[in-house]
């Protein structure tokens, strides 16, 4: 008899603690499912844009690099550019 006692107080004692420790179970398991959440959709933003930025970055500075080339090769002269001629006095004039 003094064993089914023991064991009723071991199992009531048991049953005790773990009523005291679910919601810290609970608590802490969807804490740390908020973080791991948070955790992994902060990365994957940041993923998705910075290669973003890096492409626009990459697009940006190839089309400087042209616009320089463009530069320097409008102000190079060439002396092969055929003199315009002066049609000026050809244009009719308004109200004529």
């Amino acid at each position: 008899m003094d064993k089914i006692a023991s064991a009723e107080r071991d199992l009531t004692s048991r049953y005790d603690q773990l009523k005291k420790n679910l919601w810290k179970i609970v608590g802490g398991t969807m804490l740390s499912t908020a973080l791991v959440t948070t955790l992994v959709v902060g990365l994957s933003a940041q993923f998705f844009f910075s290669a973003g930025v890096d492409r626009n970055y990459s697009a940006i500075y190839n089309t400087y690099q042209l616009v320089e080339q463009l530069k320097t090769q409008c102000h190079t002269p060439t002396g092969k550019l055929d003199p315009v001629p002066n049609n000026s006095g050809n244009l009719k004039k308004k109200g004529e």
